[in-house]
């Protein structure tokens, strides 16, 4: 009967061994897995501080392109308070002609700006979106291997209280 037993708890110190060994292979993947979460999540946030840098100088030159409307605005009003002061004889007919040409090309290229600055905001925009989902999906990532990790540190110690408990019976 003391032999049965021993066998029996030889054969309970095998099976723990071997849900041991299990636990620690499992805990070697939770932490590859971490690493490489960890890894990606790392390249999010390097991602999204490129594209606020990028979104940083698109707002610079955006700043830059509404300044440059407002001076080309205020000298179409200065070209038209010039028109309407002055007296046409034929060489101011002339020039009017090529001021009146100059605004329209200036009018076209703040249209022209205006509409370059709009899609460059949408797209960063539309990056940084993608950026921050990304992170979050990353983060969610994380904390999910860190629970798992938890979880099996907790098994792992289970099992091995549950071996030291059989070392002493024995």
């Amino acid at each position: 009967q003391m032999k049965e037993s021993l066998e029996m708890k030889e054969h309970d110190i095998v099976r723990v061994e071997l849900q041991l060994e299990k636990v620690r292979n499992d805990l070697l993947e939770a932490a590859s897995a971490a690493k490489t979460a960890e890894e990606a999540r790392v390249e999010a946030v390097e991602r999204e501080n490129r594209v606020r840098s990028k979104l940083h100088e698109t707002s610079n030159a955006l700043a830059d392109e509404k300044a440059k409307v407002a001076k080309l605005e205020s000298r179409e009003e200065e070209l038209k308070s010039e028109i309407e002061a002055k007296t046409m004889s034929a060489e101011e007919e002339l020039k009017l002609a090529m001021q009146k040409a100059k605004l329209r090309e200036l009018e076209g290229e703040a249209a022209k700006l205006r509409e370059e600055n709009k899609d460059a905001l949408k797209a960063a925009d539309a990056t940084k979106v993608a950026h921050e989902s990304a992170i979050t999906d990353r983060e969610t990532e994380i904390d999910t291997l860190k629970q798992d990790i938890k979880v099996h540190q907790e098994q792992m110690q289970l099992a091995q209280n549950m071996l030291e408990e059989k070392e002493n019976i024995a």
